[in-house]
């Protein structure tokens, strides 16, 4: 089944109710998009946290093997795996070993940093729902989402109501805590998520422009990309197949490098805050004992732009401020 909605996160919240009536938990990463936690939340659904492998950068396979193999009361119903930085690896294996595990544990492949995929296979995959987004800072960003749902689920849509305000004053709320204006962040729920109204009147008309606007964006996240792995250092770029939706890297002196972008009139992005440091009393499931490998990664990683706000010109003015900013 094909879905298509106005956010992806409209699809998750649809998907999620379905397990509503459930007392059970879905394990997900403790590094992705805030929105992930506030719709599960918002839907009612209890989760935990577990943190990523250094090797993966994704959620740690093997750890969240271990832990449903040791679900003995089957606590869990599911899990939300996300390709990080919209890497394309092949999860099909391991999600192999979680429906051997119990096969009804329902697998989310969230792949919405991903490259658009309108040719996807359903029977490709032992994912029982396959989420991918057009929406804002994403690989091709014309609104929307959709995703590719296992024929033995349904999907009914909820009502929902949306409310603008209510959406800014969340977000700012998030952005204030990130940013250190303030000191914690409590969720509360409101109507932030919604709106029917979806950004083309059919699916057609959003295939179309989804493969329109692909061809453009590949060229010119080329072009961006190939400036950033040409002028920056090599020792602080990600492996190539980290490199689709942003291009990344990892620096000592990330906060300095941050400041000196935008006191220069550019711009980059910190990435995604460990969902630890937004919301507490959530179990955590990790390897690492000292110190979670999400913060780690949070601690030294800055994404830069190669989407269409961003030009060649732009990229090489970047490139020379971080190189500066490393070298002092």
């Amino acid at each position: 089944m094909f879905i298509y909605e106005n956010r992806a996160s409209v699809i998750l919240f649809n998907i999620l109710n379905n397990f509503r009536c459930m007392n059970q938990k879905f394990l997900i990463p403790l590094n992705g998009c805030s929105i992930i936690p506030f719709t599960f939340l918002k839907a009612g659904i209890n989760f935990d946290f577990v943190d990523i492998s250094n090797d993966s950068l994704c959620m740690d396979e093997e750890l969240v093997l271990k832990i449903l193999d040791n679900d003995k009361s089957n606590k869990y119903v599911g899990v939300l795996f996300i390709k990080s930085y919209g890497i394309n690896m092949n999860s099909n294996d391991f999600f192999k070993k979680i429906k051997d595990i119990n096969s009804n544990l329902f697998i989310i492949d969230d792949r919405c940093l991903c490259i658009p995929d309108l040719n996807f296979y359903l029977n490709s995959t032992y994912a029982d729902l396959t989420l991918f987004s057009t929406g804002g800072s994403k690989y091709i960003e014309i609104g929307g989402g959709f995703a590719y749902l296992k024929d033995t689920f349904l999907y009914t849509r909820q009502e929902l109501l949306f409310s603008l305000k209510d959406y800014n004053y969340l977000f700012q709320n998030l952005n204030n805590f990130i940013s250190g204006k303030k000191s914690s962040f409590i969720y509360n729920d409101s109507n932030w998520l919604g709106d029917k109204i979806l950004p083309f009147k059919t699916v057609l008309e959003y295939k179309k422009n989804i493969n329109d606007k692909l061809v453009k964006t590949l060229k010119h996240k080329k072009n961006i990309n190939s400036i950033y792995t040409n002028e920056l250092p090599i020792d602080i770029q990600y492996k190539k197949e980290y490199q689709v939706w942003r291009f990344n890297i990892s620096v000592n002196n990330k906060n300095k490098v941050l400041k000196n972008i935008f006191e220069a009139g550019l711009f980059a992005s910190s990435h995604y805050i460990p969902l630890n440091r937004v919301l507490k009393n959530i179990i955590i499931y990790s390897n690492n004992k000292n110190k979670y490998n999400a913060d780690l990664l949070y601690e030294k990683n800055i994404n830069l732009f190669n989407n269409f706000d961003f030009s060649e010109e732009m990229a090489f003015k970047l490139s020379n401020i971080i190189k500066s900013s490393i070298l002092k």
